[in-house]
């Protein structure tokens, strides 16, 4: 059985513990407002009843990003300013924040055959804007390419819209062939509406 001296001694600090925990525990951030897939801000405070639109309006091609938006649910790029590849049928996977991703994750992905083609463009955003990459790799004639962020990406348009994802960008990386370490410059667009 403790002695009186220990129980003595320990009470402060336990009782110092007790305040602390207290304080903290009322001291809590709001939860960030987000829009629904129907325009509507949820969330505390949350009333805005505007809904998403997608005018279909992309800014033109400037020097940095030279290739033009295309079709829905395409990708294209060229690899040192050769010949320039489309991919179809592109997808987007778009994770809202959370724990894991807090400002959420979005990738653009595509693969076909004849040629064997895969491209997977990774950054750490849902919404328009420009930022860098954080991941590009791309499998597509003798070129294994990949980088970890040396790149940027603009996206011109990324909305959820009854319930449809609409995402359309630009982006140019500096890639290292997994081959021979060699560099080359990827530059493309893609259009996602799904």
């Amino acid at each position: 059985m403790p002695s009186i001296n220990l129980i003595m001694k320990l009470l402060p600090v336990f009782l110092t513990f007790c305040i602390l925990a207290m304080l903290f525990s009322g001291c809590k951030k709001d939860p960030p407002l987000y829009p629904s897939g129907n325009g509507v801000i949820t969330g505390p405070g949350g009333t805005g009843t505007e809904p998403e639109v997608d005018t279909g309006i992309d800014p033109p091609v400037d020097a940095t990003y030279t290739i033009p938006i295309g079709a829905a649910n395409t990708i294209a790029f060229q690899i040192d300013g050769a010949e320039t590849v489309v991919l179809t049928s592109a997808t987007a996977i778009v994770t809202p924040p959370n724990v894991k991703t807090i400002t959420g994750y979005t990738s653009i992905l595509a693969e076909q055959s004849t040629p064997d083609i895969i491209f997977q463009l990774n950054f750490s955003a849902i919404s328009a804007g420009e930022r860098v990459n954080d991941l590009l790799g791309i499998i597509y004639k003798s070129f294994k390419l990949s980088d970890d962020g040396s790149g940027m990406v603009k996206t011109s348009t990324l909305k959820k819209i009854d319930g449809l994802y609409r995402v359309r960008g630009y982006f140019k990386v500096v890639a290292t062939d997994d081959n021979d370490g060699s560099k080359h410059t990827v530059i493309g667009s893609f259009n996602i509406a799904q």
